[in-house]
């Protein structure tokens, strides 16, 4: 239960994000703007 909430957080995150701007689906946008950083707070 304690990775699966935040897990789930990320994915409204992600889904929200994309919503607003689906040109983030293309992985040389995705990475730095998008997967980074939610690989980097869930890190932390």
């Amino acid at each position: 239960m304690g990775l699966v909430l935040p897990l789930l957080a990320c994915a409204a995150a992600l889904g929200a994000i994309l919503v607003r701007d689906p040109r983030l689906l293309a992985w040389h946008a995705a990475w730095p703007g998008l997967v980074r950083p939610l690989l980097h707070m869930l890190m932390i």
